[in-house]
């Protein structure tokens, strides 16, 4: 009897490509999950920061004065998402989802649209049932605040189930991790069933929004922190909420980034497997790679030619398992890693990675780069992967500042944790929206 794995060596049957086709989706949907958890979790930050200045300040006028003033910097830097409406909205999901976890797992499935109007109600039993609504039935917006202006949790018999959450005082209950984690676990498998509600923020009318939130600053000299301690200045508030962007931004990008290099990665892995067991047959490892090109074309388009899938394969086979292959996907584009490839040897490969992050080099000046032997010019040529210490070229490094302004009672000294890498250190940003393989999950 014949196994599965033995079924799945035709090149001429379609089980490769469908198995390739599904890792695809499958990692479109996690990109979007991704996506959706960093731009929600900002947001949280964001509410957080405020709440803590509106602690140490007047909250009447800090609502009235200073909410409509950070709004409007901050909607003239970084987008249409920070108005005054989702500032409040940001400070009210703080107040309400005090638990960092708790927000990870509700920004898994519901992007901030569904959130805002959850928050207009302080029953966590409604708010709960209510996302779970939206997720198993795949409300539009419009329909889920249909749901709720229709009391639907009022009728509802099964909402009247005792889910034993701890409510301290009307208006100030705040929603566990481990309550919420019960009350929301649905199947992995939600995500396929056609109810979906996980957007493509690449497409219309998101892409607006997302790009002028991700793109990132020509101003090099901005840094990128997060709070230790609440702001108490107005200067300082906006100082903190800028570097909380400009820190997403950044780790936005790698992220996607990484995402992309990952597929690919995975797509090349999972040929190898087919073809192992007639390593040696070229006839059959182009079958393969051919077959499956034109099977993907059809649905992911021309980035995904017998070359791509070739040089996917390449890369699986030197770098799979380990610890080297990870770092450069954090660090390089694919297109960058297609330079490096032909040149097979590890330390090379690993030395124009650094190059290239360090100095924010294009692929084609990385080219150059490698065609002026520099690698075996430099002194640095003699460093290998394993007496490299410390963090690389892009990975996060951490130091303090401090923020002298003047805040309710005189001047105050506000800590922040920089987080810099090598942008801070003559480099520059990836930016995802100038990689011509982003199409593939996008």
């Amino acid at each position: 009897m014949k196994s599965k794995s033995n079924n799945f060596l035709n090149p001429n049957d379609d089980l490769l490509s469908d198995h390739l086709s599904r890792m695809v989706d499958r990692s479109r949907m996690d990109l979007f999950r991704s996506i959706n958890t960093a731009i929600v979790t900002l947001f949280w930050e964001t509410g957080i920061v405020l709440n803590e200045y509106a602690l140490k300040n007047n909250r009447s006028a800090f609502d009235k004065m200073f909410i409509p003033k950070i709004a409007e910097q901050l909607h003239a830097k970084y987008g249409a998402w920070f108005n005054e409406r989702n500032l409040k909205a940001m400070m009210e999901f703080a107040r309400q989802f005090p638990d960092m976890s708790c927000v990870a797992k509700i920004a898994s499935f519901l992007s901030w649209k569904y959130i805002v109007p959850l928050l207009q109600t302080d029953n966590l039993d409604a708010t709960l049932f209510y996302s779970r609504l939206a997720i198993e039935q795949g409300l539009s917006v419009i329909n889920l605040r249909k749901q709720m202006a229709g009391k639907r949790f009022e009728k509802q018999q099964a909402a009247k189930r005792n889910y034993r959450i701890h409510k301290e005082k009307p208006g100030s209950a705040k929603i566990g991790t481990k309550v919420f984690s019960q009350i929301m676990k649905l199947s992995v498998e939600q995500e396929f069933n056609g109810n979906s509600i996980m957007k493509n923020v690449f497409k219309q009318p998101l892409l607006r929004s997302y790009r002028r939130l991700t793109k990132p600053s020509e101003d090099s000299s901005i840094r990128m922190a997060t709070p230790r301690n609440a702001p108490t200045d107005p200067a300082a508030l906006f100082t903190v909420l800028s570097a909380q962007v400009e820190n997403y931004r950044y780790q936005q990008n790698r992220s996607i980034n990484s995402n992309l290099n990952v597929c690919f990665r995975k797509i090349g892995n999972l040929i190898n497997q087919q073809i192992r067991l007639k390593k040696d047959d070229n006839h059959y490892y182009k079958s393969v790679i051919r077959n499956a090109s034109v099977q993907l074309k059809k649905k992911y388009g021309k980035n995904i030619s017998e070359k791509q899938l070739r040089e996917m394969t390449m890369f699986a086979e030197q770098f799979n398992g380990l610890n080297i292959g990870a770092r450069i996907i954090s660090l390089i584009s694919w297109a960058h890693i297609l330079v490096l490839l032909p040149l097979q040897k590890q330390d090379k490969i690993f030395f124009y990675s650094k190059l290239a992050a360090t100095h924010g080099l294009s692929a084609t000046a990385l080219q150059k780069e490698i065609a002026n032997y520099v690698y075996e010019k430099n002194i640095g040529a003699k460093e290998t992967i394993h007496t490299k210490k410390g963090p690389l070229p892009g990975e996060i490094e951490h130091t303090t500042i401090n923020i002298t302004g003047a805040g309710k009672n005189g001047h105050t000294t506000d800590t922040v944790s920089i987080i810099y890498n090598d942008r801070n250190k003559n480099g520059t940003f990836i930016n995802i929206f100038r990689n011509p393989y982003l199409s593939l999950l996008a």
